[in-house]
């Protein structure tokens, strides 16, 4: 981060052996011990990537990066095509932690959902995501971002490998 406000990214091995709570309404982490009662959807930790089962309407599923670093989602180019009706607008500019996603655009005409949670149909973002795919050993539909996950509170247990999300 060019401004100094990112000084590292917190993996999810950090983590490990606790069930994290995060009210992002409220700005809150909380860790406690983990549970024999974990509710929520499985997730898989693929070359340090937490990734979630997901889809985008009307019912295109794919593996999904769950990103809670990320202000937008972004797809997969390859994902895009598959999903009828889904829009390949202008080019935008995507800044990250990493910098700037070369060749990103907008997307139009696609609702991602993640469990009960259904983003509101704003534009997501497309970009070629073969490489960071081929890094993971997986192929990566893309990212869920915060522009589907603020507001809510997401519970992650480390040791069931489950997640859930719940809106306010």
């Amino acid at each position: 981060d060019p401004q100094g406000r990112i000084h590292g990214v917190l993996g999810l091995n950090v983590f490990s052996g606790y069930r994290v709570t995060m009210d992002l309404a409220k700005g809150r982490l909380l860790l406690t011990p983990c549970a024999d009662d974990a509710a929520g959807a499985p997730y898989w930790d693929v070359a340090g990537q937490m990734l979630v089962r997901a889809s985008a309407s009307p019912g295109v599923e794919g593996l999904f990066l769950f990103d809670t670093g990320a202000a937008r989602s972004m797809l997969a180019r390859s994902f895009v095509d598959a999903v009828p009706g889904a829009q390949v607008a202008a080019a935008a500019g995507v800044r990250t932690y990493g910098g700037n996603v070369a060749g990103a655009s907008s997307v139009r005409g696609v609702k991602l959902r993640f469990l009960d949670v259904l983003s509101t149909g704003g534009s997501v973002y497309t970009s070629d995501l073969t490489q960071r795919s081929r890094l993971g050993g997986v192929e990566i539909s893309g990212f869920l971002g915060m522009d589907l996950l603020d507001r809510t509170t997401i519970v992650i247990d480390t040791r069931a490998r489950k997640v859930a999300v719940v809106t306010p």
